[in-house]
């Protein structure tokens, strides 16, 4: 996994975030592809999908300002959900193409990112204020999603 890894400035080490942090964004590069994704990791199963549903009812804002589809998954078997933007298949051996590569990772996670806050932001659980959450940004090389949002959080219920 490539990308940030979340640390909750209000955790102890390990304990995880004493708050329901809104939601993890990372970027991949495996044998299937490249990937930018915001996923909702919560123990809950059914939170984050409610989670990714709400904001799947803003789907063709944030798509529109994406440029393209996204997939949007709920994970049958798991209890992550996720929505997310792929490459096809990318040879990690081609290094003369590491840096065209880099740079996808780039830009689609900027993408992500005004398409989020298009989308009116990262849906937040039921009784959780921005103010609560933990505040951190998370995001990818370059791009902030989270707190850079700034009004961008909303409360799902």
């Amino acid at each position: 996994m490539l990308g940030h890894e979340h640390r909750c400035p209000r955790s102890r080490r390990g304990s995880g975030c004493p708050q329901a942090c809104p939601a993890s964004t990372g970027s991949s590069f495996s044998q299937s592809g490249l990937s930018v994704q915001l996923v909702f990791e919560k123990s809950d199963r059914d939170l984050n999908v409610a989670r990714l549903e709400a904001l799947a009812t803003r789907k063709a804002e944030v798509e529109a300002a994406f440029g393209a589809p996204l997939a949007w998954e709920t994970r049958e078997g798991l209890k992550s959900s996720k929505v997310a933007a792929y490459t096809d298949v990318a040879d990690v051996a081609q290094e003369e193409r590491w840096d065209g590569w880099i740079e996808w990772l780039i830009t689609t996670g900027e993408r992500m990112r005004t398409a989020l806050a298009a989308g009116g932001g990262i849906p937040l659980p039921a009784g959780l204020s921005r103010d609560q959450s933990c505040g951190t940004s998370v995001g990818l090389p370059g791009v902030v999603v989270g707190r850079a949002l700034g009004d961008g959080w909303r409360q799902l219920t």
